[in-house]
């Protein structure tokens, strides 16, 4: 986290972090899931993604992209990544 957004935070933290955003996007997943299920035609893309061992679940790489995304976007709008992730955690 030092060298992404120049914020020392411990693994815990972050694992933390990871689990809550998990947590609260699982209604938005589980929608979604439902909609591609019940829908007569569903397109999709098979690019693949390289993780480097670094993620033990789907979950846990999905989570940071969320996370990831969400720290371009506030980077792009000159806004401290860190915060955007605590507000988006926190639901502000």
């Amino acid at each position: 986290m030092r060298n992404c957004f120049g914020v020392a935070m411990s693994q815990g933290t972050v694992d933390n972090i990871l689990k809550d955003m998990s947590d609260k996007s699982l209604r938005a997943y589980d929608e979604i899931r439902n909609r591609v299920e019940q829908s007569r035609v569903v397109g999709a893309d098979e690019t693949g993604v390289k993780i480097s061992g670094m993620f033990k679940t789907d979950i846990g790489a999905d989570t940071f992209s969320q996370i990831q995304s969400i720290a371009q976007t506030a980077k792009k709008n000159n806004q401290n990544p860190f915060l955007a992730i605590l507000a988006v955690a926190n639901n502000h």
